[in-house]
């Protein structure tokens, strides 16, 4: 691996089309704009929108659908909590590959002395210092469901016939920073995700299935997107070496879909193979030592509903019956 690096055979390395669906799409329009003006999505600040009324009702849909796509999985439900600790993020090196999705947690420190200063500090253009009167972050909102499951197995010696399938719904929290464009790219968004615990082979399958349900959606939609190995955008040191893993390895699939108005190719899902990666950092074993292998699908409802309205348009009554019948409530 470090002699394919160092002799630059990464640049060669890229992302190959697993599955692409050509359509003849009817929309071509900015209906962002239009969802703007109904009022159906409102800015709360960059990257911070809320749906309202149709796009609302296509969200409850949407998830009563992949909810029972996950029970169909056999998965348990749970529901995290939406900040995690610094100390249980550091196990799995999260600050070592991905510290620009950090969002930090801090209060003003417990006296008044301090809360009074810094409530004369903070000023109505958020120009005032009052760093100095917070208390150092011990916590940030999560960048994704599964950063919980991981160490509620902890230090676990199972079975070796274990397997486990979990699914939370929530909101997720990135640093999209000057990235945050329209509902493509969010600072805050809602996501469903199915996470894998158990043998190589349990997870495979399980991750497959969800391959499959991308596939049947772009087809029987008739939607422009394509099922493509694709690897994160890792921070720093962490480049070169983390990006071929994950290319050389295939662990990550992203669903990405067209938007034909502004041109861009938006993930709207990824399919991850973690391998033992989680298990290592939080000790799941199977009794013979072995490491467990995990895995996770994450849906993102507020870029797959855009990009389907992208696509088709905002009169529903026009869309494929398939989409109709997941995201439009009768």
């Amino acid at each position: 691996l470090i002699g394919k690096v160092l002799t630059g055979e990464l640049t060669a390395v890229k992302s190959e089309v697993l599955f692409e669906n050509q359509a003849d799409v009817p929309c071509r329009e900015d209906v962002f704009a239009e969802l703007l003006k109904r009022r159906e999505v409102i800015e709360h600040g960059p990257g911070l929108y809320s749906l309202h009324g149709t796009v609302a009702k296509m969200f409850r849909s949407l998830d009563e659908n992949l909810r029972k796509f996950a029970l169909s999985q056999n998965a348990e439900e749970v529901v995290y909590p939406v900040k995690i600790p610094i100390s249980t993020l550091h196990k799995s090196h999260f600050f070592s590959n991905y510290p620009h999705f950090a969002n930090f947690v801090s209060t003003l420190k417990e006296n008044s002395d301090d809360i009074s200063m810094a409530a004369k500090k903070i000023d109505k253009n958020n120009q005032g210092n009052f760093l100095e009167h917070l208390n150092r972050p011990e916590q940030i909102c999560r960048s994704a469901g599964c950063v919980h499951s991981y160490p509620s197995f902890e230090n676990q010696v199972v079975d070796a016939d274990f397997s486990k399938t979990i699914t939370m719904q929530g909101r997720i929290f990135r640093n999209e920073s000057s990235n945050v464009k329209s509902l493509e790219r969010l600072n805050e968004y809602s996501m469903r995700e199915l996470i894998y615990f158990g043998s190589k082979d349990f997870v495979t399958d399980k991750l497959k299935a969800c391959l499959d349900w991308f596939r049947i959606f772009l087809v029987e939609g008739n939607l422009l997107g394509a099922v493509q190995y694709a690897n994160d955008p890792f921070f720093a040191d962490n480049l070169a070496t983390l990006q071929f893993f994950q290319r050389s390895q295939q662990t990550k699939i992203e669903v990405r879909m067209l938007n034909p108005a502004s041109g861009n190719h938006v993930s709207v899902a990824s399919i991850n193979n973690h391998g033992s990666h989680f298990s290592k950092s939080y000790n799941i074993r199977f009794k013979d030592q072995n490491y467990i292998t995990t895995g996770c699908v994450g849906f993102g409802y507020e870029r797959l509903i855009f990009l389907v309205l992208s696509q088709h348009g905002l009169e529903t009554s026009k869309w494929p019956l398939f989409l109709r019948g997941l995201l439009v409530q009768n």
